[in-house]
């Protein structure tokens, strides 16, 4: 991602952390908001950009870079949490020395078991100097294990989008990496999607968990990636335990093999296989954009609504640009938003209280608005409302 997003900001050791979009750090004083010290994180006359919240593990921030889209090369940086000197600096794709990989000791899942990458694990798999626009950008999520002291995060797409013009696996790209935090050093990665065709970015948030496997407690890392595939991994060793579809109506690949790790991939859901000026249909999982790239008629969305700022989910169908809001089953209420295509507001009373309210900025600009009830029936009792909730 590269637009001008934000995903959030850090606390810690007094200081408040923002990454801005033009990839300057910030510190600021938490009590005053006075700057106390800021990092230039890339270069925006690059492409680079920064959307991803920095994240405080020990005595380090750590942050990543946006702009696959543009040529970037991904790659995380820790700084020192009192001065904001660079700690290390470790890239995604290209030479081991620059991604902090030893070849005989920074370990992948193949062929049923754990071995070393090997030298040139990444240049091996561009082609010429490919891997010097690479993408596999670090805009999402990490963690931290304070017992391993390992940090975990996904790398996103390999650049450029077209896979045509960068044959090979694309190392390493869309990949879930473990690092020392005190050296930023590769102790083992797992490539989700070699050569990926969709843009699935592997940057969704990675979950630690002790889990009873086989009658043993194992500490794991759990990952749902944007790829449809939800993985289970020994997050101390990095041994693949579990490669799964979470929705059965992925098709890009049949399954993951869990011996060499790779994915069992259907050819007739390949962009690169359908040939020039082809668009490949009913993809799943895929971005939700035109008809032909979604898989049904329907899909579900989320928004925020305007009033009380509940997450709701909105039915969106390919026909209509009606949108049905509901708020949170847990909740005794339940409010409707319809697009307004006038400046007269329209009312009707709902069964729980509440009730759609929808206005219009001009003749055809459409708003959703939800507000209170201005029903004249009594507020339900709370027996009766715990009786309508689901």
């Amino acid at each position: 991602m590269c637009d001008t997003v934000n995903r959030g900001l850090a606390y810690g050791d007094g200081k408040i952390f923002l990454q801005q979009a033009d990839t300057k750090l910030v510190a600021l004083d938490a009590k005053t908001g006075d700057v106390v010290w800021t990092a230039q994180n890339g270069d925006p006359k690059k492409g680079e950009t920064n959307t991803n919240a920095p994240h405080v593990f020990g005595d380090k921030v750590l942050t990543g870079i946006s702009g696959g889209e543009f040529g970037v090369r991904g790659r995380l940086v820790a700084y020192n949490i009192k001065d904001g000197k660079e700690v290390w600096k470790t890239y995604s794709v290209g030479p081991d020395n620059e991604m902090l990989f030893d070849p005989q000791t920074t370990m992948t899942w193949t062929d049923g078991k754990m071995a070393p990458v090997g030298a040139d694990s990444s240049l091996k798999s561009w082609q010429g100097d490919q891997w010097k626009y690479g993408g596999g950008t670090t805009w999402g999520w990490y963690v931290w294990d304070p017992k391993l002291n390992l940090v975990y995060y996904g790398s996103g797409n390999p650049g450029t989008w077209n896979p045509t013009q960068r044959p090979g696996d694309n190392k390493w790209s869309m990949t879930i990496f473990a690092r020392d935090l005190d050296t930023g050093k590769a102790k083992w990665v797992y490539q989700m999607t070699p050569h990926d065709e969709w843009d699935y970015d592997g940057v969704n948030e990675m979950i630690l968990s002790d889990l009873n496997m086989g009658g043993k407690k194992v500490p794991a890392i759990v990952h749902f990636d944007r790829n449809g595939f939800g993985y289970t991994l020994n997050r101390e060793s990095g041994e693949l335990l579990v490669a799964q579809k979470f929705d059965p109506a992925v098709n890009w690949a049949d399954s993951i093999d869990l011996k060499s790790g790779l994915p069992i991939r259907n050819a007739s859901y390949s962009t690169q296989k359908a040939g020039p000026d082809h668009n490949v249909k009913n993809i799943c999982p895929a971005a939700l954009g035109s008809k032909d790239q979604q898989p049904a008629p329907r899909s579900i969305r989320t928004r925020a609504c305007f009033s009380c700022r509940r997450i709701t989910s909105a039915w969106v169908t390919s026909r209509s640009r009606s949108i049905t809001c509901r708020v949170s089953r847990s909740s005794a209420r339940r409010c409707r938003c319809i697009p307004a295509r006038t400046r007269r507001a329209r009312w009707a009373t709902s069964s729980h209280g509440m009730q759609p309210r929808a206005r219009s900025h001009g003749p055809s600009r459409k708003s959703f608005r939800c507000g209170p009830a201005r029903s004249r029936q009594p507020a339900a009792s709370p027996s009766t409302a715990s009786s309508k909730a689901t």
